[in-house]
């Protein structure tokens, strides 16, 4: 392990794709990170996929075992689309094997084009969350039906929820909007790469 370890920083699991779940907690341990993120579900079709990293198996196990004994926490898991044909409740073994690996955010992309549907499933899946201590963070991307900032604060505020994100920061306080709390230096590095996301 690396002997000085940054508390701040997480390893985003995009950055080490190509390493197994297991080993991306050890390379963020040697690396220096403090925390990591973790893929639970592909982001595409095309993905390697680890059906075996949801519920009481070997690799979750063995993943937990890592985080032990590296010290290393899990910020986030990832990513859960909400589409139109998107079933909320089926996510709850994802969201229970974020909770019993530490995770404390759920990054989360809106794939719908019914705005009334998707502010109706993302406050579903905040209540999912809730309970397992589980934060939502929806993420704008352009080439998803929240493009922006702007779509994603939108999305948050209609809601209504106490503690949804919006790419990893708070984006509520007491149900009113406070753009302190979502801009983050991370999100510039990503919005400087996809400037869309920055158009109001």
């Amino acid at each position: 392990m690396s002997g000085t370890r940054n508390e701040r920083l997480s390893l985003a699991a995009l950055t080490v794709l190509a390493l197994e779940p297991q080993d991306i907690v050890s390379c963020a341990a040697d690396a220096g990170y403090a925390m990591v993120g973790l893929r639970l579900v592909p982001a595409t079709a095309e993905e390697r996929a680890y059906p075996d990293l949801v519920g009481d198996t070997p690799r979750v196990r063995e993943v937990a075992r890592r985080l032990a004994d590296t010290g290393v926490r899990t910020l986030d898991i990832e990513i859960l689309r909400l589409k139109p044909d998107t079933d909320v409740a089926s996510y709850r073994p994802v969201l229970e094997t974020g909770a019993r690996l530490g995770a404390r955010h759920v990054l989360v992309a809106g794939n719908d084009p019914d705005r009334a549907r998707l502010v109706e499933r993302f406050a579903a899946l905040c209540d999912l969350g809730a309970p397992l201590g589980l934060a939502m963070s929806l993420e704008p991307m352009p080439w998803t039906d929240v493009r922006t900032f702007a779509d994603a604060l939108s999305v948050v505020e209609a809601a209504r929820r106490d503690s949804p994100f919006v790419l990893g920061r708070a984006a509520t306080r007491a149900n009113r909007v406070d753009p302190k709390w979502w801009v983050n230096p991370i999100l510039v590095l990503h919005a400087a790469q996809h400037p869309a996301l920055l158009r109001q």
